[in-house]
């Protein structure tokens, strides 16, 4: 556990159950019920993910592969990130130090039919 200082914003995940009152017991059980909730949907996601088909965006094989192990939300969010992929038009390696690289991205959006280049 650790502490929350007044100018930090508490995660909306405890908002309903976090406090300055709030005694240690009471967090505790209202933890815990927050957390079988929290089971429960995700349950209830992988069940409907699991019975359910869905349209692949791509004739990709890992795609098809990750529609078999994420649920259906979590492969709507990965298939955003590789529509946002096909944006980037050119990447120059700004940095490299041991394992870790750093790159500049340039992406091209289009907002009301203007197309825009945004450094990343």
């Amino acid at each position: 556990m650790f502490l929350v200082q007044p100018s930090e914003v508490v995660s909306s995940y405890f908002e309903e159950i976090l406090h300055k009152d709030t005694h240690l017991k009471e967090f505790l059980d209202k933890y815990d019920q927050v957390l079988q909730t929290h089971h429960q949907l995700e349950a209830l996601a992988d069940l409907d993910s699991r019975y359910s088909s869905s349209m692949l965006k791509s004739r990709c094989y890992f795609e098809l592969q990750l529609s078999k192990v994420y649920t259906n939300d979590i492969l709507r969010k990965f298939e955003l990130e590789v529509e946002g992929m096909y944006s980037c038009f050119s990447t120059s390696k700004l940095n490299a130090d041991g394992p870790v690289v750093t790159y500049i991205v340039q992406e091209q959006t289009e907002v009301d039919g203007n197309r825009r280049e945004m450094r990343d």
